[in-house]
């Protein structure tokens, strides 16, 4: 008899698992059930600790068998950051008979037996997921202990209570236990205390030491905020609260610099808790672009412009600069950065603007157009050499300009600026909703053009929010920084920085605020062909500017860095001009120096690139991840405009050489015109990210922050890669391909290689060698390796021979073929084994570890 109820061995558990954000149902699991009651349903949100048991859920058996699979329907649909476990928990009861008219029916004993076995297996996961004791030792008793209590072992072997646990103010005066809510702010005496958890705060007397740091340091960070503290002082606590001692101790922490302060009190990084959403609209409705993302411990934060947009062009957006010479009354040519059929709009109703380039104090100019279809005329008397003059009115449209006589030197005519802001919203679930924007830097209010804004997220949870001002009657600069002690309250008066070092003549910040892992920020920043990498020691107030590249043959401008470690790190610049794409740097001192790698080895289009740079760990690897826009460009033009693109390298070949990025793939299509400008947050433990990026919806006028969830290692773990055919020599070796192509996965440093090689046209007479391939995606170790993978291949001749198989060398990215047949000895495939104008075709995988 075949057992009606079959159970193999297993915990009856599906296991934490993600919603996704889009269903409410679940199903069917594995493991069967007798009763619809047998089932437990947990959800864990997004910031809560714990799974909670909810009723709030339907099952379903499959079929309906009495021994059946199932499905779970929750009554609404959950967020991708929340989770769930179903489990079976069976409570036992005995309400079938086994005994009918004297005999025993089998159907009913067979039914009994496994809900019994169910029971156990139920009982052996809740054993194991219990606080036990070692095997072999009495059991113990728990104690009523009040929340706070540490636990001990009494001295009858039960667990006890062992006192509150408490942060004791190292400057004494606390008399009374304090207690705080999770994100609250305590500052006492010369400390600052950031709560990631209800904590409570007080001074214990027994302690006798004013000293003594007893809370968890994973629920506070500590930060001063009274310079007369002294960095010797805050060293020398850290320093010997890490040695474990209950007194000031002894040692040298004088010895230790602020980058070494900042990493003692960094001890424990914060989790970020959300993972991206499938895709959102940030903002819209009037011209919303170039957004910058940052994530603290439970805020993933992003700055964005809003406001009319300006070219760098707005001077000369109604006329080009001109000059008469042809005596009385001569009209302006309507053909400036914003004019078409002889009209110029603006974004924004704004003043006509005349930039005159010599004296021209005896002249009149005269400029037409609407204002609410109105017509608009105006008078402008000219103004000094190297000055400019506004109109008084304001214009929707410019249809005519003219002067009433020669002039002495150019004019032009654009529009003058108009108010710009920096907005700001923030999310707490991956971006599937957003807070209500938050203007961070209102020109609406202030009369200023605010924008090359930058993000930065600290580990406290707090922000900080970079922009360059711009005075809109003079056109004069000013680079501000303004906190937020948590993302929500931007009420702190913007400050201006103090920029050191080689400092530009205007700031012109670029991207998010990166950190070395002690805390040192650090941000890019251009001025014309100059490009720069900014750091600072206390949290955006001060910053020391190093030039980072200078060429007059090349223009510059947009600069990104991103940091490895505590000193290594990676800098790329835009090319603005198209005899290049990005240029690489990289510093080895934590900023002070960089190192210009030369251009890297991406493809080289027109247009702006835009770029942003990440980083992840993937299979215990470190990446750098760099997302660019790829424009529809008359010049150099790609082969996949209107998209961005995501490439990556391993970080430590990133520092060797500028040539090791990964090929290009393409995670976002229809950005036309200006659109792009793409920001990547990568959620550290997932490893999937948030693109943020802005669409034009109506070239120049209006456009929108998108988000879109990309998932990041997955790309990495299975790449592409190009593999080309050669030799160990050349020579005139001629290929023309009809297949090229390779993909690769990665399980850490298990590379399997796949590769695809069809010729069209094959030929050669000098050259010679081992037959080879190269391009492999990561360099091999420097261990010998063996013979692996499968091959299907044609166009090769070797007598006697009838076995082929890939063999990668020590340190090599490329493998050659190995030949084996009955009672030969194995040997390579020359060049030569493949004769001169036939077809080749290599088809097959090959397996190697990385270096």
């Amino acid at each position: 008899m075949s057992q009606p109820y079959p159970l193999p061995r297993e915990t009856r558990s599906s296991g934490a698992s993600a919603f996704d954000g889009l269903t409410a149902v679940y199903g069917p699991f594995d493991f069967k059930i007798f009763d619809l009651e047998d089932v437990a349903v947990y959800i864990k949100h997004a910031g809560e600790d714990s799974y909670t048991r909810t009723d709030a859920v339907t099952v379903t058996k499959t079929t309906g068998l009495p021994y059946d699979t199932f499905s779970v329907a929750f009554d609404t649909v959950h967020p991708a950051t929340s989770s769930y476990i179903v489990r079976g928990e069976r409570t036992p009861e005995r309400s079938a008979a086994v005994v009918k008219g004297g005999g025993i029916d089998t159907a009913a004993l067979e039914k009994e037996l496994s809900k019994i076995a169910v029971e156990g297996q139920e009982l052996r996961r809740d054993v194991l997921e219990a606080i036990r004791v070692q095997v072999g030792t009495p059991g113990a008793m728990v104690g009523d202990i009040p929340a706070g209590h540490a636990i001990v072992m009494g001295e009858d072997g039960n667990l006890v209570s062992g006192g509150s646990l408490l942060l004791t103010d190292f400057r004494g005066g606390w008399s009374a236990i304090e207690t705080y809510t999770r994100g609250s702010q305590v500052s006492k005496g010369n400390k600052l205390f950031f709560l990631a958890a209800d904590t409570s705060l007080g001074e214990d007397p027994e302690l006798g030491d004013p000293w003594q740091l007893v809370q968890d340091f994973d629920q506070l960070s500590l930060v001063p905020d009274d310079a007369s503290l002294g960095n010797a002082k805050l060293a020398d606590m850290s320093t010997q609260r890490l040695k474990g001692r209950l007194s000031d101790g002894s040692g040298a922490p004088e010895d230790l610099d602020p980058a070494d302060v900042r990493r003692m009190l960094d001890i424990a990084p914060y989790p970020r808790g959300q993972v991206p959403y499938l895709s959102s609209t940030v903002d819209s409705g009037s011209y919303e672009h170039f957004p910058v993302q940052s994530a603290g411990p439970d805020k993933l934060g992003v700055l964005y412009k809003r406001g009319p947009q300006h070219n760098s062009a707005h001077d000369t957006a109604v006329a080009s600069a001109q000059s008469f010479s042809s005596g009385g009354t001569q009209l302006f040519s309507i053909d400036g950065a914003l004019a078409s059929g002889g009209v110029a709009a603006p974004p924004q109703r704004t003043k006509v603007r005349l930039v005159f380039s010599a004296d021209e104090t005896g002249r009149t100019f005269t400029i037409s157009g609407t204002l609410n279809s109105v017509p608009v005329l105006e008078n402008v008397s000219g103004g000094a050499a190297g000055t400019v003059v506004d109109t008084v009115s304001q214009f929707d449209e410019v249809d005519g300009a003219q002067t009433d006589d020669d002039t002495a030197g150019t004019v032009s005519i654009g529009f003058r600026m108009v108010p710009q802001n920096l907005s700001f919203k923030w999310t707490k679930t991956g971006g599937a909703s957003w807070s209500d924007r938050i203007d961070v830097f209102d020109g609406d209010t202030d009369q200023r053009v605010y924008y090359w804004g930058a993000l930065g997220a600290m580990d406290d949870g707090s922000f900080i929010a970079l922009a360059s001002e711009c005075d809109i009657p003079t056109e004069t600069y000013r680079a501000l920084m303004k906190p937020s002690p948590d993302g929500e309250d931007w009420s702190a008066p913007a400050v201006e920085i103090n920029v050191t070092g080689d400092v530009p003549s205007v700031v012109e910040f670029f991207g998010d605020v990166q950190k070395s892992p002690s805390g040192r920020l650090f941000v890019g920043a251009y001025d014309g062909d100059e490009s720069f990498v900014m750091y600072s020691d206390d949290r955006g107030a001060n910053w020391v500017s190093r030039r980072v590249i200078l060429d007059g043959a090349q223009t510059h401008s947009e600069i990104t860095p991103v940091m490895l470690d505590e000193k290594r790190g990676i800098a790329i610049t835009r090319i603005d001009n198209l005899t290049g794409s990005l240029v690489q740097s990289k510093t080895l001192d934590g900023g002070d120096t960089w190192t210009d790698m030369g251009q890297t080895n991406l493809p080289v289009t027109g247009g702006y690139k835009s770029h942003d740079l990440s980083t992840i760990w993937v299979d215990g690897i470190q990446y750098i991840v760099m997302t660019y826009m790829i424009r529809d460009s008359g010049s150099a033009p790609a082969d996949n405009p209107d998209t961005i693109a995501l490439v990556f390298v391993e970080a430590e070949k990133a520092l060797t050489s500028a040539d090791n990025w990964s090929q290009e793939k393409t995670i976002v299509t229809g950005v036309e015109d200006l659109s792009g400008y793409p920001s990547l947050w990568i959620h550290p433990q997932s490893g999937i990210g948030l693109l943020a990026y802005g669409q034009e919806t109506t070239y120049y006028y209006a456009a929108q922050v998108l988000t879109k969830r990309i998932d990041v290692a997955d790309l990495i773990k299975q790449d592409t890669w190009t593999p080309v055919l050669t030799a160990v020599t050349p020579g005139d070796l001629a290929v023309t391909y009809s297949a090229q192509r390779g993909e690769v996965v990665r399980n850490g440093k298990l590379i399997t290689a796949f590769f695809e090689i069809v010729t069209s046209a094959f030929t050669h007479t000098t050259a010679s060698g081992a037959l080879t391939i190269d391009g492999l995606p990561n360099q091999a170790n420097a261990d010998g390796q063996t013979l692996t993978g499968s091959l299907e291949w044609s166009g090769i001749t070797r007598a006697g021979y009838t076995q082929l198989a890939a063999r990668v060398g020590p340190n090599g990215k490329s493998f050659l073929f190995r030949a084996s047949g009955s009672a030969k000895n194995a040997s390579n495939i020359n060049i030569t084994d493949l004769p001169t104008g036939g077809s080749v075709r290599l088809i097959g995988v090959i397996h190697y570890r990385a270096k």
